[in-house]
């Protein structure tokens, strides 16, 4: 497994998922998960196949049955199948998902707020259902744990733009660039996150508001 890093950090990802697999599959004959917890993560964040996520999951938690918080690469491994989901259109699959995980956080005493990227991934679901009400309620609790989300800032000026009230769409795309400019948003050093926003679509979004 550690191996297939080196290979992954030159860019040789065939070379690299050649030798994770082959770790995944000694690891699965000695009832491990540890190298399907990293390939899951890896199929997910760089290769985006959420297919083979959901797979790699799936496997997981059967291995796992009395683990109901295994934990992929840093990440709860259902959050990652969570997001597979949403990115495959499963939104209601997706919702539940995120729902359940939520319990799991609740039964260990831990506020799901604090789960930025479960509430936020439970929204995109609603808003792609077209459930604008349970999108919004979302996202404004997530904003009363925190103001500074660029990217809760920029999906509510985009809904509202949809529900044509381009005043909150504004003041939330007006929010969203001004955290913009001073850094705060999602990102990752390796690769592109999901809904990552950047300045031009905040800027494109601007320009729905003084359509008429």
């Amino acid at each position: 497994q550690r191996l297939s890093y080196s290979y992954k950090k030159t860019g040789e990802h065939i070379k690299a998922m050649e030798i994770l697999n082959e770790a995944v599959r000694r690891d699965i004959l000695h009832n491990r998960t540890f190298a399907l917890e990293y390939r899951a993560w890896s199929l997910l964040f760089f290769y985006r196949d959420y297919e083979g996520t959901v797979k790699d999951v799936d496997l997981i938690n059967k291995m796992q049955p009395k683990n109901d918080y295994t934990v992929c690469h840093g990440e709860p491994c259902n959050l990652l199948k969570g997001q597979a989901l949403y990115k495959m259109g499963k939104y209601k699959k997706a919702i539940q998902v995120f729902k359940d995980l939520q319990e799991v956080e609740r039964g260990k005493g831990w506020n799901p707020m604090d789960s930025f990227q479960c509430n936020f991934y439970m929204a995109r679901c609603y808003s792609e259902l077209k459930n604008y009400e349970k999108t919004i309620e979302i996202y404004n609790a997530q904003l009363v744990a925190n103001d500074k989300l660029t990217e809760v800032h920029y999906q509510l000026g985009r809904i509202y733009n949809i529900l044509g009230n381009k005043e909150k769409a504004r003041k939330h795309l007006d929010t969203a660039l001004t955290l913009l400019s001073e850094g705060y948003k999602m990102g990752e050093p390796y690769y592109e996150a999901f809904d990552e926003v950047f300045l031009y679509q905040i800027q494109d979004e601007m320009m729905v508001t003084t359509e008429k």
